[in-house]
């Protein structure tokens, strides 16, 4: 397989999830040590993600839960515009070295909470 920008037989200075979305480490300055796949083919490996960050866009999304039902977000009529500025919102907040007013959390967890939100209904929208 090629790289998809650098057009090199992709090596280990280049990386490929799968059979899609090449990416040149080397055009990026990255040099990537291991591979995103898990030992178990095609599964990602979630070991990546960064497990204190994780709970606390859990601890924003439990937040919410005196407000909305549970699984709120996943209703099929839900304004991904909204999240998307309710997102750069917080985002914005955390800029301004603020805490989230209503749950004390870091604006930034509920900024990543809007886009998992927004993530999920593209990867589950029907076509």
């Amino acid at each position: 397989m090629k790289c998809g920008i650098c057009g090199q037989p992709a090596t280990h200075e280049c990386l490929s999830v799968g059979d899609w979305i090449p990416v040149c480490a080397k055009d990026a300055g990255l040099f990537f040590k291991t591979r995103l796949i898990s030992g178990t083919e095609g599964k990602p490996d979630l070991t990546l993600l960064p497990g204190d960050a994780l709970n606390e866009i859990a601890l924003a999304m439990a937040s919410g839960l005196d407000k909305y039902p549970r699984d709120d977000w996943k209703r099929e009529d839900l304004d991904l515009n909204e999240y998307a500025g309710k997102a750069l919102r917080h985002i914005y907040q955390g800029i301004d070295g603020k805490k989230d007013e209503s749950s004390g959390l870091s604006p930034y967890a509920h900024a990543a909470a809007d886009l998992l939100i927004i993530l999920w209904h593209l990867e589950n929208a029907d076509d």
